[in-house]
């Protein structure tokens, strides 16, 4: 029980930060496609933290007219104020979608109601399972995983941003 992570998607991943933050069982966080809330959106994670997630789009000042994208925007900045300020990666799955952190694009017989994006949910859980296993691999078990370099990754889907607390 020394070596135990905590993992969710959207809101869970950030309960599964928090607990990281208010347990000190757990060593390390994994947030899949979620935002954080609550003490450590503001004080950050002094543990491993990583995220998974799809591409943020970039909003042009039209599109900022739409608050739903004004939420959007604020969210994007106040994670990436958290996670600059605590020890973590930040992975981008370019063609993931919300629901590709979920199992549902694999048992959807129809492309449309699967919330499956342009990648193939068969790649998109291929690079999930590798990016999870190599974060606990090394926050869990002290390996290692070049993976995590951000120089040898095999998948050309995705962004790898390591980011240390200051």
């Amino acid at each position: 029980m020394d070596r135990v992570g905590a993992f969710g998607h959207s809101f869970g991943g950030a309960v599964a930060a928090e607990d990281c933050l208010e347990d000190s069982r757990f060593k390390s966080a994994l947030n899949m496609d979620g935002s954080f809330w609550g003490p450590v959106q503001k004080t950050g994670l002094a543990k491993p933290v990583m995220t998974i997630e799809e591409e943020d789009g970039q909003f042009t000042p039209e599109q900022l007219l739409d608050r739903s994208n004004q939420t959007s925007q604020l969210l994007y900045l106040s994670d990436m104020a958290m996670m600059r300020n605590s020890n973590g990666y930040r992975i981008i799955v370019r063609g993931s979608t919300h629901s590709s952190y979920s199992d549902r694009s694999l048992f959807s017989p129809f492309k449309r109601y699967s919330g499956e994006g342009p990648t193939p949910a068969i790649r998109e859980y291929t690079i999930l399972r590798q990016y999870v296993l190599a974060f606990f691999d090394k926050t869990l078990r002290g390996e290692d995983p070049t993976l995590l370099n951000g120089k040898d990754h095999p998948y050309p889907e995705v962004i790898l941003q390591v980011l240390h607390r200051p």
